[in-house]
């Protein structure tokens, strides 16, 4: 595929009958070479379709009229306009057959009125100086970037500029191999997407989408858009290895997903996410929800910074073999952008994927903070397996004759949190060696084995934790022995809550936590609440009592400032 921003017009004799149907009877389409005078203008939605002496101006280099103008970073409508004829080339009488895909389809050369035709469009990647060259006697305009295209450019943009300029002259396979040559460039310097670009007064996105795909109908849609398929469609370029569309910044911030004939997915290179908010029926195998939604990427303009909270997904450390690599969400608190020499507490959760989509976790931790009731924390949601019985058996580390079929793999599970999430976490954001875990469910023991066996979790918060796996009589289960050792020393709050309509492995609290908690060294450090209020909605239970749990298990907890 050859794939650059050219467009050609149809047979000579139909160009030059419609040249002269503009210029009157008599009149030619130009000299034998091609002259239609010293200069001509650009004209175009660029410009407001100005014609006049502050269009933009090719001059006749002797073959063919050239010129380098600053274009915007988006779907561009132009006309050449020649003033000493007062015509234009580009207009509705002329033909379109371009390389890069456009909003409207090509016109054909059959097509019985010719006339209504619109002006030629070009599909541009960035706000950035072009080269336009204009040839009369090969009816054709070529742009691609300037010689100077990458000054004032960011070098992320710049690596962009560098492997597309000129790559319409290569063989297919120069073209693949330079495809590929930018995907590993981009992938090294772990590049996040969009490119926001700010050139002159000019600012706009660059979206990009690397690697082959199955099926070309690939657009972008969002809320600037209405969601709809089709109306932005990306360009593919390099032999189909990387796809773009330039958009200049209609807003501060936009969500988006890409479509891919009727696939709709968040930008894999884009980390800035936020649910979507559909609602979702409730799931009769995983009373938790088994870790569905739906996330939109979100992109910010040049200059732009959150006033609230925001998402984003990390890449997981590799975990144990024969375990699924869970998705991690992080939660920012508001300003964390800006407070760049802070460093927060931070706050694991399990279910993690399903504590934001179902639970509205991220947004209590925001009416907390905001109410003054916890400090600002960041929030490390980790999502577990959405079957039932791999949920369980990677979370647990006992078996239980309840639940015969399931394997225990938790300690492999907590060795990963512990050595390679929590590294990863710390190298990657700003928080502090203060760490808090919530647990719900199977988790809740699990946060809580943690806090006994390792000293760098003294903070713990079990929800309708099952505290009874491992002993059908719900008295004398491994859990329970576990927290009968006395590690008040080194513990600094731990908290727990259950509801009446837990399920009978997580209604031992008041029989046995209390009791095996009952050494001196725990007196202030404990919070047990239990609620009796009965919801249809188990998230709902867990959110109100979270309310409660979490003022507790963070209390003393406050961002550091530290001192460079």
């Amino acid at each position: 595929m050859t794939r650059s921003w050219w467009c050609s017009w149809a047979q000579r004799s139909w160009f030059c009958l419609a040249l002269s149907t503009a210029l009157g009877v008599g009149a030619g389409c130009s000299s034998d070479d091609g002259y239609l005078g010293p200069s001509v203008r650009l004209s175009g939605s660029f410009n407001g379709w100005v014609r006049g002496e502050i269009a933009p101006e090719l001059t006749w280099d002797g073959h063919e009229y050239r010129g380098v103008v600053t274009l915007p970073g988006e779907t561009v409508e132009l006309q050449v306009v020649v003033p000493q004829l007062s015509t234009s080339y580009g207009s509705t009488s002329l033909d379109r057959t371009m390389a890069v895909p456009t909003l409207q389809p090509v016109a054909r050369e059959d097509e019985p009125n010719p006339q209504t035709r619109g002006p030629l469009k070009w599909a541009l990647p960035m706000p950035a100086r072009y080269e336009v060259v204009f040839s009369p006697q090969q009816r054709t305009i070529h742009i691609d970037f300037a010689d100077d295209a990458q000054a004032g450019q960011s070098p992320e943009a710049a690596l962009v500029i560098d492997a597309l300029r000129g790559s319409d002259r290569l063989s297919v396979s120069e073209q693949h191999t330079r495809g590929l040559a930018l995907i590993e460039s981009l992938r090294q310097r772990s590049v996040e997407m969009p490119l926001a670009l700010r050139f002159g007064d000019q600012q706009g996105f660059l979206f990009l989408h690397l690697g082959l795909v199955d099926w070309q109908s690939l657009s972008l849609i969002g809320d600037f858009n209405g969601w709809r398929a089709g109306v932005d469609p990306l360009s593919f370029v390099l032999d189909g290895t990387v796809a773009y569309l330039g958009k200049r910044t209609t807003g501060s911030r936009i969500e988006y997903r890409f479509d891919l004939h009727g696939q709709r997915y968040a930008d894999p290179l884009n980390p800035e996410v936020m649910w979507d908010g559909a609602y979702l029926p409730p799931n009769p195998s995983n009373l938790l929800g088994g870790n569905a939604g739906e996330l939109n990427s979100v992109a910010m303009a040049p200059g732009y910074q959150e006033p609230g909270s925001r998402l984003r997904r990390m890449p997981g450390p590799d975990t144990p073999e024969g375990q699924a690599r869970p998705e991690v969400l992080i939660y920012l608190p508001p300003g964390y952008a800006q407070a760049t020499t802070t460093r927060y507490p931070s706050l694991y959760v399990f279910d993690g994927k399903d504590a934001v989509v179902r639970g509205g976790y991220t947004r209590l931790l925001d009416r907390l903070q905001q109410a003054g009731k916890v400090s600002p924390v960041v929030g490390v949601f980790v999502s577990s397996p959405s079957s039932p019985s791999m949920r369980l058996s990677a979370l647990t580390s006992y078996r239980d004759p309840t639940f015969a079929e399931i394997e225990p793999k938790g300690d492999a599970f907590s060795r990963w949190l512990v050595d390679s999430l929590v590294p990863q976490v710390e190298k990657s954001y700003r928080v502090s060696t203060a760490r808090a875990l919530l647990g719900i469910d199977m988790a809740g023991p699990m946060v809580m084995s943690l806090a006994w066996k390792d000293s760098r979790f003294p903070r713990a918060l079990s929800q309708s934790g099952r505290f009874g796996w491992g002993d059908p009589q719900f008295v004398a289960s491994p859990y329970i022995k576990l927290l009968q050792t006395d590690v008040s020393a080194r513990i600094a709050r731990i908290a727990f809550d259950y509801s009446d309509a837990d399920c009978p492995q997580a209604q031992v609290h008041d029989s046995s936590v209390r009791s095996a908690l009952s050494a001196a060294g725990y007196a202030g450090k404990v919070q047990l609440y239990r609620s009796t209020t009965s919801n249809a909605d188990p998230w709902e239970s867990l959110r109100l009592r979270a309310e409660q749990s979490l003022p507790f298990l963070l209390r003393d907890l406050s961002p550091v400032v530290v001192v460079k």
